[in-house]
């Protein structure tokens, strides 16, 4: 489950996004596959460019526990949203 920051959805369901939405849905939607069930405003809302910079990092397996350990300890809140398999392009289950 990827978490979307307060009021996301709600702005994603009225189709306000920013223009790098768009231009990111066109420039990677072909390497791109949804799940049945995630909504085009859900599917929009990865897409927008506002989720880039960094906030996303790997993690191996064997150092998930500690690396989550560690930002309990900091007080940071981290999310496991998905893995990196053998392949191509990204598929978004639900």
């Amino acid at each position: 489950q990827i978490p979307f920051i307060s009021c996301a959805r709600k702005y994603a369901e009225q189709w306000t996004f920013p223009g790098g939405a768009a231009d990111n849905r066109l420039f990677f939607g072909e390497h791109v596959r949804f799940a049945d069930g995630i909504s085009e405003a859900e599917q929009m809302l990865l897409f927008d460019p506002q989720t880039s910079g960094g906030l996303l990092l790997p993690v191996p397996p064997e150092k998930l526990a500690g690396f989550q350990a560690r930002a309990r300890e900091l007080d940071q809140p981290v999310w496991v949203i998905g893995e990196a398999v053998a392949g191509q392009g990204i598929e978004v289950a639900r």
